[in-house]
């Protein structure tokens, strides 16, 4: 798509963006980077979404009870035979 700049009478060609959260696509009005996604206002539209990895497991997560405790020592006593 192309605006018309009437103070300097060309044409401005600007490219298609999309936001890397909601996946919209728009056309900027002006050449400046946007600070963010029109349709969903994330100011991370042009950043990926972060992923745990495996492994990466924070505390809570990690919360043992005396119950899971006894249980995993009793599996792992089955296991032993």
């Amino acid at each position: 798509m192309c605006y018309n700049d009437n103070t300097m009478n060309n044409n401005i060609r600007l490219p298609k963006l999309t936001c890397l959260r909601c996946e919209h696509e728009w056309t900027p009005r002006y050449e400046k980077k946007p600070e963010n996604c029109p349709h969903c206002h994330s100011p991370y539209w042009n950043k990926p979404r972060r992923t745990l990895k495996k492994g990466n497991v924070g505390l809570s997560n990690k919360i043992h009870t005396k119950e899971a405790e006894n249980e995993d020592k009793e599996n792992n006593q089955a296991t032993d035979y």
